[in-house]
């Protein structure tokens, strides 16, 4: 079990897996999404059948390119199916070639041999940029892949992070981190998915972690975004988020943690109510904006 503090060097197996001493899988930022979005049983539901898309995985593996770029070989191998000319073909997952080559390398993870031209593209996208560079690549100038462990202060329920970078660039302390984006990374585009990800929340999750986790509070730490697309050309934003952002992300996950600690208090799980509840169109809808718009 880890110790409240920063840690470097956590294998994803006991960064997953830790209890606290009575039991209780230590809280996760992402475990906290589904209690802030619907309800205590999808909340169990996630934790007991995690979900991960190819686009998890995609991102996942860019971001163990990117930030852990000696061990990547040794997690993941290129899973490479030949047609009659030796020439690479489209690899689908479940096929009966993709099961030979899992079977092959049962130590690694197989990455999609399009996937991994397209993991190298995206890693070459961010350091080609200045501030890219200046935010990953310093090596004495941050670290990669903190593990954060700490109590929260308002209802004692154990959480843990991992932040992708700390880093200290002209002075300025960041946590920055990265992401990958199927849709375009201009200002519009990610506002949307700084709601529909829950980023604002997972903000202020790791800035107060780090804070208590390292006993250094710093309210001019800045929370940095690297975002880049996995569609040509294959752009890339940078972005600080907003400290009016974080304060509401910090208010959305302290309710979210209430309800764990009350999961864990009484081991009961709410789901929707238990009887009619009455329901109108969205707002956007009667203001004549849409099922009523136009001539009948």
């Amino acid at each position: 079990m880890l110790d409240h503090g920063v840690h470097l060097g956590t294998s994803e197996e006991l960064y997953r897996n830790q209890r606290d001493e009575k039991g209780f899988r230590v809280t996760h930022q992402s475990d906290l999404k589904p209690l802030a979005e619907t309800t205590d049983i999808h909340y169990r539901h996630a934790l007991m059948s995690p979900s991960r898309t190819d686009s998890m995985s995609l991102g996942q593996q860019a971001h163990a390119r990117l930030l852990e770029r000696s061990e990547f070989e040794k997690r993941y191998f290129r899973a490479a199916v030949q047609d009659d000319n030796g020439i690479p073909i489209k690899t689908h997952r479940g096929s009966k070639a993709w099961k030979e080559l899992v079977a092959a390398n049962p130590d690694k993870e197989a990455v999609r041999w399009e996937d991994w031209d397209l993991i190298e593209t995206i890693c070459t996208r961010v350091l080609e940029t200045q501030t890219g560079r200046a935010l990953l690549l310093p090596e004495d100038a941050g670290q990669n892949e903190l593990v954060i462990r700490w109590a929260d202060q308002d209802t004692g329920v154990e959480c843990t992070g991992r932040i992708d970078r700390f880093a200290v660039v002209d002075g300025v302390e960041f946590i920055v981190d990265f992401k990958t984006s199927s849709d375009a990374v201009n200002p519009t585009q990610v506002s949307r998915a700084l709601d529909k990800w829950a980023v604002a929340m997972q903000a202020a999750f790791y800035m107060d972690g780090y804070a208590l986790a390292s006993g250094k509070p710093n309210p001019a730490r800045v929370f940095a975004l690297i975002y880049v697309e996995t569609k040509p050309p294959h752009g890339v934003a940078f972005y600080e988020l907003g400290k009016e952002s974080i304060e509401i992300g910090r208010y959305a996950y302290k309710a979210c943690l209430r309800k764990v600690k009350r999961i864990q208090d009484t081991n009961e799980y709410r789901s929707y109510p238990d009887a009619l509840m009455p329901i109108e169109l969205p707002p956007w809808a009667r203001d004549g904006d849409g099922l009523l718009e136009g001539e009948l």
